[in-house]
């Protein structure tokens, strides 16, 4: 006799990993795939899922080691818990 399949939901299909940007945490889901092998956003996902948008006005930097992203497409790998600070680069308006 052959088993049953395993009838999942959708919600047993989502991750969340959750990161902070300028110390607010942001929780970003994620599709469960068997042969992801970690996290990887771009700069544009992590500074739009904090709301710094336009994300050219912005860079990212990651707290634990320094390192700065210039580009939107540039690719972050990020672990759990990952601090980063968005830092804005663009024009003050003047009065």
């Amino acid at each position: 006799m052959a088993a049953e399949p395993e009838v999942r939901s959708e919600s047993d299909s989502i991750e969340e990993l959750k990161f902070f940007v300028n110390e607010e945490e942001i929780v970003y889901e994620y599709q469960k795939s068997p042969d992801r092998r970690g996290y990887v956003l771009t700069v544009e996902q992590i500074l739009t899922s904090a709301g710094f948008v336009p994300v050219e006005n912005f860079e990212l930097t990651r707290d634990s080691d320094g390192q700065t992203f210039n580009s939107p497409e540039d690719e972050v790998a990020i672990e759990l818990g990952e601090r980063f600070t968005a830092t804005f680069k663009g024009q003050t308006p003047v009065s």
